[in-house]
């Protein structure tokens, strides 16, 4: 008879909170040396998860983009396309830090919730994931 516990399944979250790690580790280095880092002006909470569409759009993210220091003293002759391709990588790291935070909090929860672990290491998950996150907003910002 399988094991329909919810303890078999901690296991594998618990490894596709590694890999989801491991691809960060990796986006992060590439935003890093890419130079991509701070490349984009505003990100609103909720609607920051859809990236410029059309033209006009991402002429508005450029122009908040040259005003910025890192523009005006390095990147002073980037194109928008040239921008495009460093906005790409920013805009997947942050996306692919609120995938992370989600990852932890809502299996977390449901695993929590069925006593297959404790509150104290779904919050530990979750508000690491959640600090990192609050420390690269504070120092965009």
């Amino acid at each position: 008879m399988p094991d329909k516990s919810p303890s078999k399944w901690v296991k594998p979250w618990l490894l596709g909170f590694v890999f989801l790690l491991l691809v960060m580790i990796v986006v992060g280095g590439v935003t890093r040396l890419t130079r991509s880092g701070l490349s984009i002006g505003e990100w609103p909470p909720v609607s920051g998860i859809i990236p410029p569409i059309g033209p006009k759009e991402w002429q508005e993210q450029f122009s908040l983009y040259q005003q910025s220091p890192e523009y005006q003293q390095i990147n002073f002759k980037f194109s928008l396309e040239d921008y495009q391709n460093i906005f790409i990588w920013e805009f997947f790291q942050r996306l692919l830090g609120r995938l992370i935070f989600l990852y932890s909090l809502i299996p977390g929860l449901i695993f929590w919730k069925k006593k297959a672990l404790s509150a104290s290491l779904v919050l530990l998950f979750s508000g690491l994931v959640a600090a990192q996150g609050l420390v690269g907003w504070l120092i965009d910002g």
